[in-house]
């Protein structure tokens, strides 16, 4: 949650923000808010939260090396089956 804290509000540092939760069933809150502009509520917080889930994650340089080679291997089949079917469409 923090995260998605720090990404709207870049001028906080990791130790202007304190999130808390007691185990008393009601869930995590902002325990420290060490800023001039108005404290967030749980509720925007946790939208925050499933918006940045929802954006896909960078693919490593192994994940994309990956990828090009299967894109590669697609492209060489296709074009082996034009080739050997005479090159008509």
């Amino acid at each position: 949650m923090k995260p998605s804290i720090l990404k709207r509000y870049p001028e906080l540092s990791k130790d202007d923000v304190l999130l808390r939760d007691d185990n008393n069933g009601k869930g995590p809150y902002i325990a420290v808010w060490k800023s001039t502009k108005p404290k967030p509520t749980m509720d925007q917080v946790k939208q925050w939260v499933l918006e940045d889930e929802a954006i896909p994650k960078p693919l490593t340089p192994e994940e994309e090396l990956e990828q090009v080679k299967k894109q590669q291997e697609l492209m060489q089949t296709a074009l082996d089956e034009l080739i050997f079917s005479g090159g008509a469409f």
